[in-house]
This record gives structure tokens, C-alpha cells and sequence, in this order.
């Protein structure tokens, strides 16, 4: 009896605890240093002590999470150091209640979210990752992944305990891929998940992969095929689910941009059919054109990538973006150059004088807006005035059109650049000269 009481006592004392770090932001002064002080005169301490007393509570270890993920942004370096870590990962390895394992996994999370506000490796306190590596943290995680939980909750929580590693520790990425993560993650994409929930772990798998393809050093640890297969499954069969889609296709574009021999190898058939698809279904979103720019952008180093683009209607997606974005300097920059590679196709340059209906501006007119609506940026400037050159090859009918246009005002202002590089200057002056009879 004794025994319970103490438990009991046990449980309202740390969700006490717990509640003095709910306070809204706007506490007074004296309330705030109330809080404080209880935290350090060793209210961490004694939590882990009631939770070691009461090793077999499971109501006070679910009491404990619920402390752990309130402190951990404030109070990381005090719970490495009491190891509040060990007690989650020791437990999690024996059975838990299906929603106590989901709240382990959350608070380890917030640990592990959380590691740049501890003091670790400044003064010999160890970082929120040893405790994974001393405990087989890594491989217990995964395992959660491999083995079907029929519960979505756990499958997302393990997720997002994922992504925290992968996102505030790049360098676990060899380590997890060796270990056969990726694999895992599609696993559990293929998984029948209820409801709301699969936008939930669509968007946990794709951050992981985008997080994993992000940094330089360790990217190339990573199965760029199987990568590749799985984000042609997001990119096929689920579009709809918009907001994931500007990740999945930057990992589409670190991935070909990997090196040389990447940028000038064909992608996976039907890959942008698919993104030009997205693209097409998200024109009025700003984020999702500047990626899918972008990505076409980084296709365009395979002349069957090209001969895609073309044949799945990118060149209007282009330059619909051209014209509905124009004052975007990413959007200006990266579809002028995609533009300026198809048009060295002498089809294309016919092609693409004739889209006035579907991109309600001719390419001419988008061109120069572009220009004049980004004067001072040569990362523009430059793409646009080669592109307008390739299009008067063999057209010498065309430079009363850029007259007529407004490209005297606008290649006037490039010459104008202090710092423009001598070959836009000779092809700004050539097309001036053109446009200019007098000149």
C-alpha cells in the first residue's frame, strides 16, 4: 500500500513538473524565476530518481514523456547529464503500451530536435547522438520501421524520430544506408495507411530522403536508383498531396546533379512526364514552380530528357511560369536557361515563337520582361540575352519584333551593367545593332 502511495505521489509530483512549463510566454517576472529555480535545484534530478524508484510505473513513465518533451528544449544539457535518455531507450526495449511507445519515440525526438541548445562537447557532456550509438539506438529505431506495426501512429512517430537523427546528425546517413534504410522507407510508403495519415508519412519519407540528398559530403552514400524509384512512386501516385512535392523534387535535382555523369544520364521513363505533370497541376503555386524550374533545369544534360520535357508540354510550363512569376528572380534565372538549351533545337526556336494563346505571352515578350523586370542581375541578364540571339538564327524578320517589343530599352540597360562579361556584351551589342538600323 505504501508502495502505491508513493507511486501516486510519484506521478502528481512530475506532472506537476511538467505543468509549471506549460505557463504561457507572458508570465510575469516572479513567475518565471520561480520556474527557474525549481529546474535548478535539481527538479530533472528528481524525476529521474522517482522514475528509477518506480522502475515498473508504466503511468509514471508515460508522466515522464510528457516531462521530457516539455524541458528538452530548455533543459537539454541537465537531461543528458541525469541520462533521462537511458530510461526511454531501456524501456522502449521491452513492451509498451502501443501509445506509450508512440510517446517514447516523440521524446527521444525532442531530445534528439533539440541537441544545439546543450552544451555538449564544451564541457565533456555527452552529445544527444551517444546515447543512441551506446544503447543500439539506431538499429532499434529502424527495427520499429522493418516490422509492420499495424499501428499508423507508431509508424509515423518512428518517422519523425528519423528525420530528427537524419536532420540534426548528417553524418548517421552512411551509417542508416548501410543498415538499409532506404529499403525501410519504402516499406512503409507502400504500407496501407488510414486516412489523413498518409499525407502524414508521405511527407516524413520524402523530408527524409530530401534530408539525406541535401548535404554534399553525404549524399553520395546514398543508392541513387532505389532513391530514384521511390520518389518516382511519390511523383506518380501522389500529386495531389501538393505540399510534399517541392521536396521530392529537389531530391529529384541533388540527385541528378550528383556530378557530371548523373546530369547526362536519362531519367527513370516517364520521371518528367511526371514532374511536368505536377508542375502543370500546381501553376499558381510560387514554391512549387520555383522547384519544378529547377528541376527541369537540372534534366535538361540528356538530350532524351530534353526530347521529354518537349513531349510532355514543358516548354509551355516553362513559359507560363515566365510570364506569371516574372518578378521571381529564381523562377527568371532557371527557366531562361532551360529555354535556352531546348531552343538549340532549331524545331523548338519555331515552336516556341508560335505559344502566344496557351502562355499568353510569346516567348519575345516574356523574355524581355524578364530582363527589364530584373535589370541589375546578370544571372538573368546573361541567359536572356543568349536566348534571344538563338532565336533570330536564321530569322532576320525577327528584329523588327524585338524593336516593336521594347529590346532596344532592354538590351541598352545591359550594356549599362558595370560588371557585364564581355560575351553577353558582344551578343547584347550584335542584337542591338540588329534591332537598330541606325546604329
Amino acid at each position: 500500500m505504501a508502495y502505491l502511495f508513493h507511486s501516486a505521489v510519484a506521478r502528481i509530483t512530475v506532472s506537476t513538473l511538467c505543468s509549471m512549463m506549460q505557463f504561457p510566454s507572458d508570465l510575469n517576472t516572479y513567475g518565471e524565476h520561480i520556474v527557474r529555480v525549481v529546474f535548478e535545484t535539481g527538479a530533472i534530478a528528481l524525476v529521474v530518481s522517482l522514475l528509477q524508484t518506480h522502475d515498473d510505473d508504466i503511468l509514471l513513465f508515460d508522466k515522464f514523456l510528457d516531462f521530457v518533451k516539455s524541458v528538452a528544449r530548455h533543459q537539454l544539457t541537465t537531461l543528458v547529464q541525469c541520462r533521462a535518455h537511458d530510461i526511454i531507450i531501456l524501456r522502449m526495449k521491452q513492451t509498451l503500451p502501443p501509445a506509450v511507445l508512440k510517446s517514447s519515440m516523440y521524446a527521444l525526438g525532442a531530445i534528439v530536435h533539440n541537441q544545439r541548445h546543450t552544451a555538449a562537447n564544451h564541457s565533456g557532456i555527452p552529445d544527444s547522438l551517444d546515447f543512441f550509438d551506446t544503447n543500439g539506438g539506431v538499429d532499434m529505431v529502424l527495427g520499429y520501421l522493418q516490422a509492420p506495426s499495424h499501428n499508423d501512429h507508431i509508424d509515423v512517430a518512428a518517422l519523425h524520430l528519423v528525420h530528427s537523427l537524419i536532420s540534426n546528425y548528417p553524418e548517421l546517413v552512411p551509417r542508416m544506408c548501410a543498415r538499409g534504410l532506404v529499403p525501410l522507407l519504402f516499406a512503409v510508403l507502400k504500407r496501407k495507411t488510414a486516412g489523413n495519415m498518409q499525407s502524414i508519412v508521405l511527407d516524413d519519407v520524402v523530408s527524409i530522403v530530401y534530408e539525406m540528398t541535401e548535404n554534399r559530403t553525404h549524399i553520395h552514400f546514398v543508392a541513387k536508383e532505389i532513391v530514384m524509384t521511390l520518389l518516382f512512386v511519390v511523383m506518380k501516385k501522389f500529386q495531389l498531396l501538393g505540399a510534399t512535392m517541392p521536396l521530392a523534387m529537389t531530391a529529384i535535382c541533388n540527385l541528378t546533379n550528383l556530378h557530371d555523369t548523373t546530369r547526362r544520364a536519362a531519367a527513370p521513363e516517364h520521371l518528367v512526364c511526371y514532374v511536368v505533370d505536377t508542375i502543370r497541376l500546381y501553376k499558381n503555386s510560387l514554391e512549387l514552380q520555383q522547384t519544378g524550374m529547377r528541376t527541369l533545369l537540372c534534366f535538361l544534360g540528356s538530350w532524351r530528357n530534353v526530347d521529354e520535357v518537349i513531349s510532355s508540354g514543358g516548354v509551355v510550363c516553362l513559359l507560363r511560369a515566365m510570364c506569371r512569376f516574372s518578378n521571381d528572380p529564381s523562377i527568371a534565372q532557371d527557366s531562361l536557361m532551360a529555354i535556352s538549351i531546348i531552343a538549340q533545337r532549331d524545331s523548338q526556336r519555331e515552336h516556341m515563337l508560335n505559344t502566344e494563346h496557351e502562355a499568353h505571352d510569346g516567348i519575345i515578350v516574356c523574355t524581355l520582361n524578364l530582363m527589364l523586370a530584373h535589370e541589375a542581375q546578370l544571372l538573368v541578364q546573361r541567359p536572356a540575352v543568349g536566348l534571344l540571339a538563338k532565336l533570330a538564327v536564321g530569322r532576320p524578320n525577327l528584329y523588327a519584333d524585338l524593336r516593336n517589343a521594347g529590346a532596344i530599352l532592354a538590351l541598352s540597360r545591359v550594356l549599362q551593367l558595370p560588371d557585364v562579361d564581355t560575351t553577353t556584351r558582344k551578343i547584347a551589342f550584335k542584337l542591338l545593332k540588329a534591332c537598330s538600323p541606325v546604329l
